[in-house]
């Protein structure tokens, strides 16, 4: 019997479970897809990088700019906020995912070992479609009925944040040329700014294992070089330097209003109040969110106590969920949180057993559950699991390494025949 090389059936594997699931659950409606889309639409129809809300209100940074300008694309060839658009941006998720389950198998084989690399990147190519029916039973849910892990028609840049934390374990694991790690760190960046909460504890591990200054340098003169064209047109547009993305303090003020429990607040946010829409029209991108965070940081100088317990409850939502709003489980509401809890124990754990068992490699992948989240726990969790799928693979790996604990670490390159 021909045999298939290990890699081409995970990747084969993720298409194909994922295509099922794309077919199986209800299309999403554009307009509910978040702001990335709209700012797409404006791209698309020559307005530029602009309006991320439903009217006019523009130039704007409320996103990184990559996924905008990959939407942007597909917007131009099958039309804006068409059916043939969507399917389009579901195959791209489709791609990217299956490429984030290919080097899932590599980076975890180089950590914890062929057999639990190969568990692990299945695991995460079959995950989304056995998960879904929890999702229809309302036993998990979520903003826009999403569950556990990463449904294909998630319409955000999170396929391609999970691609690109993955990519960048697996060039450091791999220690590769210094330009394509610096490429890498710079296309991260420009896909979801978030990442950057990662670079100290990542730059931490390649100097404890003696990783040169003069490539490290380079990177990241590379890495400055890929970021700062969109620096430079956030400069040019608002007359003033920019980071990234702006929207940390609109973020801030959404997630602590009193009595909300750290939850996101929607009736303070532009995309659900006309007012607050009009404001950002008024004011500007800029001022808009500068006076957001002011008003954010006043509040919680005032409740310092409130923004402490939010934070910790922050910090429970992102590992279990959200309360869940449905009634429907009755008692049995605690099953909503069973799943999430297990698996980050797991996770954890894996944690716990990479540090007894002095297992560097894997130290990568807690780096990743550790400061990746943040600054959600300050800010909002939002709904659901949406802020912890682009960290799922790094969770996978880890909690397959207390399950799976022989095959040898090393280089991947293949496994056996299938």
């Amino acid at each position: 019997m021909i045999g298939f090389h290990p890699l081409a059936v995970i990747f084969l594997l993720a298409i194909v479970f994922n295509l099922i699931l794309a077919i199986a659950v209800p299309r999403v409606d554009w307009d509910s897809a978040g702001e990335i889309p709209h700012i797409a639409a404006s791209i698309a129809t020559g307005r530029g990088f602009s309006s991320p809300f439903r009217v006019p209100t523009g130039p704007s940074v409320w996103a990184p700019p990559i996924y905008p300008y990959l939407l942007a694309g597909i917007f131009r060839v099958f039309g804006v906020f068409t059916v043939a658009s969507y399917w389009a941006a579901v195959a791209f998720n489709l791609i990217v995912h299956g490429f984030a389950c290919v080097l899932l198998y590599c980076a975890a084989g180089e950590a914890f070992g062929r057999l639990a690399g190969w568990c692990a990147a299945i695991a995460l190519a079959s995950f989304p479609l056995l998960f879904e029916p929890l999702v229809l039973l309302h036993v998990l849910g979520g903003y826009l009925g999403q569950g556990l892990f990463i449904p294909p028609n998630l319409t955000w840049a999170t396929h391609l944040s999970e691609l690109a934390i993955i990519l960048l374990v697996w060039l450091i694991l791999r220690r590769t040329h210094w330009a394509a790690y610096g490429v890498a760190w710079g296309a991260a960046a420009l896909i979801n700014a978030g990442i950057l909460a990662m670079l100290p504890a990542f730059l931490a591990w390649q100097l404890y294992h003696r990783e040169s200054w003069r490539r490290l340098t380079l990177a990241g003169a590379t890495a400055a070089l890929c970021v700062a064209p969109w620096l430079a047109r956030n400069y040019v547009v608002f007359h003033q330097p920019v980071f990234i993305r702006d929207g940390f303090g609109i973020e801030l003020r959404d997630g602590n209003q009193p009595g909300h429990r750290g939850l996101w607040d929607g009736d303070v946010h532009p995309d659900r109040n006309p007012y607050e829409l009009r404001r950002l029209a008024e004011l500007g991108e800029i001022e808009f969110d500068r006076e957001a965070r002011q008003q954010a940081m006043a509040s919680i100088r005032a409740r310092p106590g409130e923004f402490l317990y939010n934070t910790l409850l922050r910090i429970g939502y992102f590992w279990i969920g959200t309360p869940l709003s449905s009634r429907s489980l009755g008692v049995f509401r605690f099953l909503k949180y069973t799943p999430p809890l297990v698996f980050s124990l797991m996770a954890f754990c894996g944690i716990g057993l990479a540090v007894k068992n002095g297992n560097q490699k894997a130290l990568l992948f807690a780096a990743v559950l550790f400061f990746y989240p943040l600054v959600y726990y300050i800010t909002d969790t939002f709904s659901g699991f949406n802020y912890q799928y682009a960290i799922q693979p790094e969770m996978l790996a880890l909690a397959t390494s207390v399950v799976i604990r022989n095959g040898t670490a090393g280089p991947v390159e293949s496994l056996p025949a299938t």
